[in-house]
């Protein structure tokens, strides 16, 4: 029997039986698309416990299957799953289950009641269309949107249970459906609907208590948690937070990561958006690339000692972020680990750090000041980008380059002051800073490239050193520039490089600087 399973790393591809029952092998943990597409022999599956995924189309058209048992673990039906599967009259999801995709059980014509467990966050488009025989449909609490005629042409459908957490209904998710009653909270999105639609409405209490949370731990990762709770206390046998473990969570506020855990995934909180603190983590030596991602609600963030890297974009979209404590171990940032972080004010870089990536406080539109330690002598690309809090910008006599649009469209810089220590400023270093207004280069200074400080529509005044021996095209261009009564003034020595290149711009005037 085990010849009739063509199965290539886990996943299901073939299947050549001809039997009425078939039983799901243990090692299979996703079904390729068509699998049992058009099969008539098949009246009854029952899935592995490992089961995950049953990808598009699996049991299409599949006329005989009456019935399916699903395993708790499995998190995903695709695109036309069951669809056109006649004579299944039951189906039971288990809580594990958070994607019910367009077309699922689309012409299931024999379905007679279905419960949406709490998990599932999107109803897909016409999951349920054409089941005629539909007569009840309970949602749990945790379902945000029903779609595009999710459950239209179901004449007999005679009750639907919404719950609050629901937000969004197409208008035509119940079309051709006549007999259909709303049964939801009062005041809920639910009822709103059922006025402007004018569809039957009854109130109701919460019927349908939230389930227990859902924790999966395999060989001490802490890979799955479901769950409503504000606060949560990771086990202590757990010493690593998997990947998208707690992915996507809209209750969790409160997070306690005990001295055993030592490694937390990527993606392990992105986007729990109710999120605020994280406390623990004193054996936490790795932090994964985008681990909280969009946790919009984070306020502070004490990094663990134990960590000497902050990833690619932990912190993207981290928009309430203020307090960020770096400690003396940290070695490296990488690119965007900060960026758009709009509440953060003020960071001091440890002495420890040596290498800090693209684009690190990117849009941080609240930063004021940044303390860069002596190892730090590049301002790589990107790092103040937008940043609108910046107004008067001193570059420590560390660092040796500026790099290329390092503080493009920070628009309330008003002064510049570059070191001697710095060799040269990249291209666009501050094009599009709009309210700067003056630029004192100090001697030392080699190069000023391309654009640097184009389009900076108020620029009245640059020193420049007798140092410099390159400004690149365009590097002082700006709106007021054309305006003949108001170029922009470099103040230079006479003779040296930037008295020539004034001189020989139809768009600066030369001011004599002693040397």
């Amino acid at each position: 029997m085990e010849n009739k399973f063509v199965i290539k790393e886990n996943m299901l591809k073939e299947y050549s039986g001809s039997e009425s029952e078939v039983v799901f092998p243990e090692e299979v943990i996703a079904t390729d698309w068509d699998v049992f597409k058009n099969n008539e022999a098949i009246n009854k599956v029952v899935f592995n416990s490992k089961l995950q995924t049953i990808d598009a189309g699996c049991f299409l058209e599949a006329r005989n299957l009456k019935e399916v048992v699903f395993n708790e673990g499995l998190e995903y039906i695709g695109w036309q799953a069951f669809k056109g599967c006649i004579n299944l009259k039951n189906v039971e999801f288990p809580l594990s289950v958070e994607t019910i995709n367009d077309n699922a059980f689309e012409n299931c014509v024999s379905l007679e009641k279905v419960v949406i467990p709490n998990y599932v966050k999107r109803l897909g488009l016409s999951a349920f269309q054409g089941c005629l025989f539909l007569n009840e449909v309970v949602i749990m609490e945790g379902l945000e949107t029903i779609n595009w005629l999710a459950f239209s042409n179901c004449p007999k459908l005679e009750k639907i249970v919404i719950p609050s957490s629901v937000t969004v209904i197409d208008s035509k998710a119940f079309e051709a459906s006549p007999n259909v009653v709303i049964y939801a909270p009062v005041d809920s999105h639910a009822h709103s609907y059922a006025i402007e639609h004018m569809i039957p409405f009854v109130g109701i209490e919460d019927e349908y208590p939230r389930p227990k949370e859902i924790v999966v731990i395999d060989g001490g990762i802490l890979k799955k948690y479901r769950g409503f709770n504000k606060m949560y206390n990771v086990p202590g046998m757990v010493t690593e937070i998997g990947e998208n473990a707690f992915l996507d969570n809209k209750s969790l506020e409160l997070i306690t990561i005990g001295d055993s855990v030592t490694k937390i995934h990527p993606h392990a909180f992105s986007s729990c958006v109710k999120l605020k603190c994280v406390i623990g983590m004193q054996n936490v030596t790795e932090i994964g690339e985008y681990a909280f991602n969009d946790c919009i609600k984070l306020e502070s963030f004490r990094l663990p000692s134990k960590v000497t890297k902050i990833k690619e974009k932990t912190f993207l979209t981290c928009y309430e972020l203020k307090n960020l404590v770096l400690h003396d171990n940290l070695e490296e940032i990488e690119d965007s680990a900060f960026r758009y972080c709009t509440s953060l004010e003020r960071v001091i870089l440890p002495e420890s750090l040596k290498t800090l990536g693209v684009g690190v406080f990117s849009s941080c539109e609240k930063l004021e000041f940044v303390y860069f330690p002596k190892n730090i002598t590049v301002i790589p690309k990107y790092t103040f980008q937008s940043c609108n809090s910046l107004v008067n910008v001193e570059i420590p006599n560390t660092i040796k380059e500026i790099g290329p649009n390092a503080y493009f469209g920070s628009n309330n810089i008003e002064t510049v002051t570059i070191p001697g220590s710095v060799d040269k400023v990249g291209e666009e270093a501050f094009a599009y800073c709009n309210n700067l207004r003056k630029v004192i280069v100090n001697q030392g200074v080699k190069g000023i490239e391309d654009r640097a400080f184009t389009h900076c529509a108020k620029l009245e005044q640059v020193e420049l050193p007798e140092s410099v021996k390159r400004i690149g095209h365009f590097a002082f261009l700006s709106s007021l520039s054309r305006v003949k009564d108001n170029p922009v003034k470099i103040y230079a020595p006479r003779g040296s490089y930037a008295n020539i290149f004034a001189n020989d711009s139809n768009h600066l005037v030369y001011v004599e600087m002693s040397k």
